[in-house]
């Protein structure tokens, strides 16, 4: 399946977690099997921060990783989340103590009804 929208990436990125709760990690990008960190499009990869999945859902579209990035800080700053560092914002967010993964799909839920909400 080619995904091609915002919101079609941020559902999916949910849906994925849902199934596979696993497959989300914190500190890396990506992660093997024994939490050592490695690229996000290598074959070893077993789990993804929020970050490295919408890299691996448009690595070669760079306007649609911008726009989804700044659905996601707008979202977070919506709640009240910092801004010091908006391009750190979801990855520090997402590397939070206590954060889980349950959070991650509510922010990629929310911030894809954002994008559907916001689209022409």
């Amino acid at each position: 399946m080619t995904l091609n929208t915002v919101e079609e990436i941020l559902r999916d990125t949910a849906r994925e977690l849902r199934e596979h709760p696993e497959r989300w990690c914190k500190l890396y990008f990506a992660t093997r099997n024994d939490c050592t960190a490695t690229d996000i499009g290598a074959a070893d990869a077993v789990s993804w921060c929020l970050a490295g999945h919408v890299y691996r859902r448009s690595p070669t579209d760079s306007d649609l990783m911008w726009h989804i990035g700044a659905l996601l800080r707008e979202t977070l700053m919506r709640h009240g989340h910092s801004v010091k560092y908006p391009y750190d914002l979801v990855t520090c967010w997402n590397d939070k103590p206590g954060r889980t993964v349950d959070d991650v799909i509510a922010l990629c839920e929310e911030a894809a009804l954002a994008a559907r909400a916001a689209a022409p």
